[in-house]
């Protein structure tokens, strides 16, 4: 496997950035179950001081992007989330066709405004061992890659995807990113 990985790094049929780091290190926070931090997030995104919920709210986000964990992920749940001021915010990837009917059903791809923050989220379940391609689509017109999530791969027609690393390939990417050093 790992002569398989190497030689397509090497011959260019794979390619990928990843951080600098190679060791996931969540904080104690962190650590809270998929629920707990979803209801964490819509408790400060609901402090009635504006002042305070938008320090909160930022103080939560450099948390959860200081531990690379945007999107949030657990089992095979996900949280996609995004900050920043839009109208709406939906998400487009290989999960729903980049837009089509995925197996025959429209994917639920809207986000929401959490609270009264500047944060959007919709949350999905996928196999614990998926790699899914993905942007985010601001305003229904303005495709973006997801400004909080490192972790992104050339796709089709050579445009930047991100790709969401559920737990259950957390270790498959260690493997890629030990392979990567040793090749470079």
């Amino acid at each position: 496997m790992k002569t398989f990985l190497s030689a397509l790094l090497l011959s260019g049929l794979f390619s990928f950035s990843l951080p600098a780091t190679a060791q996931y290190m969540p904080s104690t926070k962190l650590q809270a179950s998929f629920s707990q931090q979803m209801q964490r997030l819509d408790s400060l995104a609901s402090l009635p001081d504006a002042v305070n919920r938008k320090k909160q709210v930022d103080s939560f986000w450099t948390e959860l992007m200081a531990n690379k964990q945007i999107p949030f992920t657990e089992g095979d749940s996900v949280a996609f989330l995004y900050k920043g001021s839009a109208d709406s915010v939906s998400w487009q990837g290989d999960f729903n066709g980049w837009g089509s009917r995925a197996g025959g059903h429209i994917f639920n791809n809207r986000g929401y405004r959490v609270g009264k923050s500047d944060v959007w989220r919709m949350i999905a379940a996928f196999p614990q061992d998926a790699r899914i391609d993905y942007k985010i689509v601001l305003n229904g017109r303005e495709w973006i890659t997801d400004p909080a999530n490192p972790n992104q791969q050339w796709g089709e027609a050579d445009l930047i995807q991100n790709s969401v690393c559920q737990p259950g390939s957390r270790k498959r990417l260690q493997q890629i990113r030990k392979i990567s050093a040793k090749a470079s």
